[in-house]
């Protein structure tokens, strides 16, 4: 939207308007939206969204299910996401089941990158695929 700054930058995942979860919240439970969802605070809980911005300082402790995200801040979880846009400030701690991606130089990410024709499927499937440990 024009006038906005970056960090309100719509994107275009939901039908309804965009919440703001401001830098000095912290919320502990899950968050469920048809619409967009820009999280500058902290939550320990999931998030179900059309679309979600974790701002640079915002934290999450869960898992995000959405349409399209946008990851500046910390997610300890996994992510299931038609589109994730992972920038160079982010940390991710968790597998990300996605379409489509980008990721910025200078991201971190701690888990596997999982390509799928409908990630929101994978959602009760991920937590059960194998991982290879190394004997030694």
């Amino acid at each position: 939207m024009p006038g906005l700054p970056q960090r309100t930058q719509r994107v275009n995942g939901g039908s309804g308007g965009l919440s703001i979860i401001a830098a000095d919240v912290h919320i502990s439970g899950h968050i469920t939206t048809t619409g967009e969802l820009q999280l500058d605070g902290s939550v320990e809980g999931d998030i179900r969204c059309g679309g979600l911005i974790l701002g640079e300082g915002g934290k999450l402790s869960g898992t995000i299910t959405a349409t399209t995200v946008t990851i500046r801040g910390t997610v300890e979880g996994n992510i299931f996401a038609k589109t994730a846009i992972l920038e160079r400030t982010c940390k991710v701690a968790g597998d990300i089941v996605q379409e489509s991606i980008s990721i910025e130089a200078g991201a971190h990410i701690d888990g596997r990158l999982i390509h799928k024709q409908n990630p929101h499927e994978q959602l009760a499937v991920v937590d059960h695929v194998p991982t290879l440990k190394a004997i030694g």
